[in-house]
C-alpha cells in the first residue's frame, strides 16, 4: 500500500463545501474543519456551519495522486514546502 500524507489545499472563494463534495465523489479522503455560527439576516437568526480556515481544506493522498486533487473543480493550489512533496506539479504555493 502506498504511503499517504495530509496536504492543505487552497480552494476558490467560498467553495470549501463544494470542493469537499467533489473530493468525496472522487474517493479522496478529506477534512474540512467547521464551526457553528449564528447570523441574523432580515431579522431571522440562521444557524450555519462555516469553515474554521476559509479557503482551505485538507486532503490525504499519496504523492502520486496529488495531480488528481489539483484537477478537482474549485481547487486552486496545493500548499507545500519548496523542497517538499508536490514540487513538480503546476499549481502549488509555497
Amino acid at each position: 500500500m502506498e504511503k499517504t500524507n495530509w496536504y492543505a489545499v487552497f480552494t476558490a472563494a467560498r467553495a470549501e463545501k463544494r470542493v469537499k463534495e467533489r473530493l468525496e465523489q472522487a474517493g479522496i479522503e478529506n477534512y474540512l474543519p467547521v464551526r457553528g455560527g449564528e447570523f441574523v439576516r432580515d431579522g431571522l437568526v440562521k444557524r450555519l456551519e462555516v469553515p474554521v480556515i476559509t479557503g482551505c481544506i485538507f486532503v490525504r493522498v499519496s504523492e502520486m495522486n496529488l495531480p488528481s486533487v489539483l484537477s478537482i473543480g474549485g481547487v486552486i493550489a496545493l500548499l507545500k514546502e519548496k523542497t517538499g512533496p508536490g514540487c513538480d506539479f503546476g499549481r502549488t504555493v509555497g
